[in-house]
């Protein structure tokens, strides 16, 4: 983070710094910290003048299904309690076990080994090496139909194991990714007793997306400028998930965003949007699409800036030229010096475009690896760098004025 910030990012910070409070509780969708996420974006959305565009004022309500913890995760092998977090992270998508608690020996088992299933029966099984060729969802449903009791899989090196809210409908077994330096230690000391405590329980839980309008003149064209607010969640344990990057940056963007839109005059319809359930699945964007009467031509979402200090590239999600508007944002981003990463996938934007809406995703590509430590303790406001933040704004601003100031061009183009 800069140690001097500009009056620019100052603004920006403030509305980060809310969304990163304490009191947001990490922002995962169905929770009272997601809530006050949510009032604080109405608050922001009146203030600024946009009119409330949801199904009860600025609220449109919606189900969101997600894995959530409710209670601290315990992993014990051999009497010793590995940290969870720093040690093992579970796998939210293959676990959804039908009891929270369990025990068992610790059986290592490696690549081409040959088993009778009455030996693995029961057992925590630890995959120590993991082959190339690994399929994840292929051994989940192999060790389920032998009778294995929960599966550990070397994780590798790193400092956070990332928190994830994907969820599964099935019951399944515990499925965990272990820090190698532990692995290592595991086959080295030889057998164990097991035991585990995982109360993650997969459930659909009433959120809220967040909508205000601002109408232009030509009521049948809308443009969308979106970014998700919810995040992953605080764990019970202790550990603090922020989400600056992901994605109170975003919203910080586009609320300047609509600041410098308020008391202006729209040739269409500009809707602002902020979306809940994006962790779970694009679940508040994709509700949005379905059930929206407004006619929507096209959509600039924005997700997660300020990795590293400068913004060397960045995404417009779509993995190549084509799109009008991804052709339209590739030229505006390399007018500032900014290279274009055509990346697609895994933000809002997915949902319109699958549904053949225009839409790009907007987003900074670290050049460094490393730092991505979004979904850990580590993606925090002191830890956040705002210039990638502002040219990322001056390059979204530029996008939606080359709409505002030919109009024609626009409707042409949709």
């Amino acid at each position: 983070m800069k140690s001097q910030l500009s009056k620019l990012s100052s603004i920006l910070s403030k509305d980060i710094a809310f969304l990163t409070a304490r009191e947001t509780e990490g922002r995962v969708s169905g929770s009272v910290g997601a809530k006050v996420a949510a009032n604080y974006l109405v608050n922001r959305l009146a203030e600024l003048g946009a009119k409330p565009a949801g199904e009860d004022e600025y609220y449109t309500y919606l189900d969101v299904f997600a894995a959530r913890l409710k209670g601290e995760v315990t992993l014990n092998i051999g009497g010793k309690k590995l940290i969870h977090r720093k040690d093992f992270g579970e796998i939210s998508k293959y676990s959804n076990p039908s009891g929270n608690h369990l025990r068992g020996k610790l059986l290592v088992v490696r690549d081409g080994d040959d088993m009778d299933p009455d030996e693995l029966k029961g057992k925590v099984v630890l995959i120590p090496e993991i082959p190339k060729d690994f399929d994840l969802p292929a051994t989940v449903k192999a060790a389920e139909e032998v009778g294995i009791q929960a599966l550990l899989i070397n994780g590798g090196e790193r400092r956070w194991f990332h928190k994830t809210l994907l969820a599964s409908r099935e019951n399944s077994i515990p499925v965990f990714r272990i820090h190698n330096q532990k692995v290592s230690v595991l086959v080295e000391s030889g057998d164990h007793e097991v035991e585990i405590h995982l109360p993650l329980i997969s459930e659909s839980l009433t959120c809220q997306n967040v909508l205000g309008l601002f109408p232009g003149k030509n009521p049948s064209k809308t443009l969308v400028i979106s970014a998700h607010y919810d995040h992953v969640g605080d764990d019970p344990s202790g550990f603090r998930f922020p989400g600056a990057i992901d994605n109170a940056s975003g919203v910080a963007i586009v609320l300047e965003i609509a600041r410098k839109l308020s008391g202006r005059f729209f040739p269409f319809n500009i809707l602002i949007a902020f979306f809940t359930g994006e962790e779970s699945g694009l679940i508040g964007a994709k509700h949005f699409v379905k059930n929206t009467t407004l006619p929507i031509n096209a959509v600039i979402n924005i997700d997660s800036l300020g990795f590293e200090p400068s913004l060397v590239q960045m995404r417009n999600g779509h993995e190549d030229a084509g799109n009008w508007l991804a052709d339209l944002s590739a030229k505006i981003i390399q007018n500032h010096g900014v290279e274009v990463a055509w990346i697609a996938g895994g933000e809002d934007s997915v949902a319109f475009q699958k549904e053949g809406i225009t839409a790009i995703g907007l987003g900074q590509k670290p050049t460094d690896p490393a730092q991505r430590g979004i979904h850990s303790p580590d993606d925090d406001a002191e830890n956040l760098y705002y210039q990638p933040i502002e040219k990322a704004l001056e390059i979204t601003e530029d996008i939606i004025n080359q709409f505002i100031e030919d109009p024609e061009r626009f409707y042409k183009l949709i």
